[in-house]
């Protein structure tokens, strides 16, 4: 829920098929196509979420997941997550990777005017839920570079598997 609420699913699926554009425009000509399609199905069908799922385990407690879904919900949270990913897709596809792409995306959402749209969802929250998950995020500001390194890194390995895979049958 996490992931897809964040986006994270959708920002990999677009670039895997990124991905496979730009790799099937390098094959020789007389690559077959029956062979590609299969890569293509193989390597958009792998499933994200158990490829990212242990970088989060391994990072993120349930309680700063929970917190994050709570910031995340109603059309502010929504535009935020859509924020996020529009602006790290931006950084990625000017060739930033991992957490890197991801420091990239909040300096362009600071320059965008992002600030505003977070502080209104904080004021939408109660003062409470302010309270609780303000020492979350402090937790997960900690380590979002490490998953960010990791699942990058994870979603590369995985795909070249499955194509390797596909192309020795």
């Amino acid at each position: 829920k996490l992931l897809t609420k964040m986006k994270t699913i959708d920002a990999q699926k677009k670039l895997m098929h990124e991905s496979l554009e730009a790799k099937r425009k390098t094959m020789p000509a007389w690559f077959p196509s029956a062979v590609w399609n299969d890569v293509e199905a193989k390597v958009e069908g792998v499933d994200l979420v158990e490829v990212a799922l242990p970088v989060y385990q391994k990072y993120v407690s349930q309680e700063q997941g929970d917190a994050v879904l709570l910031l995340l919900q109603g059309p502010t949270g929504e535009q935020i997550a859509q924020r996020k990913l529009d602006r790290a897709l931006s950084a990625i596809h000017s060739g930033a990777r991992g957490s890197a792409a991801d420091e990239q995306a909040m300096v362009a959402g600071a320059a965008g005017g992002d600030l505003a749209v977070w502080t209104k969802r904080i004021r939408e929250l109660t003062p409470e839920q302010q309270k609780r998950i303000s020492p979350l995020f402090q937790g997960l500001i900690k380590v979002w570079k490490q998953i960010d390194d990791e699942q990058d890194v994870l979603y590369i390995k995985k795909t070249n598997e499955v194509f390797r895979a596909v192309i020795k049958l």
